[in-house]
C-alpha cells in the first residue's frame, strides 16, 4: 500500500446527482478455471468479464485496452504468482460513464472445456453516463517515476503531465488492503497546489515539511496490485475528500460540470522480498 507519512485524517464532501442512465445491456461473461481455483472465484472473474464486455460494447474496443490486467511474465518470475485479473467498477472508470447496476438473470453455469472448467455468467448491466459533454481536448496522464514494479524500499515519486494547466487530485486504491475505499494522496496536509500547472511532480518540493510516500504489504503477502486515479480540473475543487467509498466517488465526480475535468489511471505492483525455500536459501 502507498500512503503519506504522517497520517492524514479523513473528511467527506457533499454531492449532487446529475447523469443519464442507459438501457440495460444483456451480456455474457466467461472465465476458465482449474482445480487450483474455486468456482466462486472463477464466477467472480466471469462477472468482471461481463462488466468489461458491457462497457466495451458501449464505448468501443479502444476503451477496452485500458482494462486492468495484473499479469505479465516478470511478475510470475519474481513472485511465482499466477496471473490475476482484479477488476472492479474502479478499473472500468472512464471519462464517459460507469456501471451502476448488475442484475444476473440466472445462476452461473459451469461447463467443461479441454480439461478446464468454464463459468458463464449472464447479466443485465446498466451503465450510467456523466451529464454533459467532456472537453475532448483536455487530456492528462499520471505515472510513477520508479515504474510499475515497486519494492518496499522505494520512495515513489508521482509525475503528472496534462496538455492544459489544471489542478490535480490523486487518489489511491489498494484492493487487497481496503477494497471499499479510495484514499487521497495529493493534495495533502503537507503539500498543496495553489496555481494551475500542466506538469507536476509529487512530492512537489513546496511542502511545509519534507515527506515521502511509503510502501507496505498486507501480512503474509508478497505482492499487492494497486492503482492510482488522477482527476485534473480546470478549476480548484473545494474540499476534496481524503477517503471516499467507490460508489460515492462516482457521485462526487457527477457533481462537477463535465467539461471541467478529465481523468487518468495508473496501475502498479508492490513486491515483497523473495520467499525462502525449504533449505533456507533465497
Amino acid at each position: 500500500m502507498i500512503k503519506v507519512a504522517p497520517h492524514l485524517t479523513a473528511i467527506l464532501a457533499a454531492m449532487t446527482l446529475h447523469a443519464e442512465e442507459l438501457p440495460p445491456i444483456l451480456i455474457n461473461g466467461y472465465a476458465e478455471f482449474g482445480p487450483e481455483q474455486s468456482r466462486a472465484e472463477a464466477c467472480d472473474q466471469a462477472l468482471n468479464d461481463a462488466k468489461y464486455s458491457a462497457l466495451r460494447k458501449q464505448y468501443g474496443e479502444e476503451f477496452g485496452q485500458n482494462a486492468v490486467l495484473a499479469c505479465d511474465d516478470s511478475i510470475q518470475r519474481e513472485t511465482g504468482n499466477d496471473c490475476e485479473i482484479f477488476e472492479s467498477t474502479w478499473s472500468l472508470l472512464n471519462a464517459n460513464g460507469f456501471i451502476k447496476e448488475i442484475r444476473q438473470v440466472e445462476a452461473p453455469k459451469i461447463t467443461q472445456k479441454l480439461g478446464l472448467s468454464v463459468c458463464k455468467v449472464t447479466a443485465y448491466i446498466t451503465i450510467e453516463e456523466y451529464e454533459g459533454k467532456p472537453d475532448l481536448s483536455f487530456e492528462t496522464q499520471l505515472k510513477v517515476l520508479q515504474g510499475t514494479n515497486l519494492r518496499l524500499t522505494d520512495k515513489p515519486v508521482l509525475e503528472i503531465v496534462s496538455n492544459k494547466p489544471g489542478f490535480h487530485y490523486v487518489y489511491h486504491w489498494a484492493p487487497f488492503v481496503d477494497a471499499k475505499n479510495y484514499h487521497k494522496l495529493f493534495p495533502n496536509a503537507l503539500d498543496i497546489q495553489t496555481e494551475k500547472t500542466n506538469r507536476l511532480r509529487i512530492p512537489t518540493g513546496k511542502a511545509t515539511q519534507n515527506y515521502n510516500f511509503h510502501l507496505s504489504l498486507p501480512e503474509d503477502t508478497q505482492v499487492s496490485n494497486e492503482y492510482l486515479i488522477l482527476i485534473s480540473s480546470k478549476a480548484p475543487i473545494d474540499a476534496p475528500p481524503d477517503r471516499i467509498r467507490e460508489a460515492t466517488f462516482f457521485r462526487w465526480l457527477k457533481s462537477f460540470d463535465r467539461d471541467q475535468w478529465t481523468q487518468s489511471t495508473f496501475s502498479y505492483r508492490v513486491l515483497g522480498e523473495p520467499e525462502l525455500d525449504h533449505s533456507g536459501l533465497k
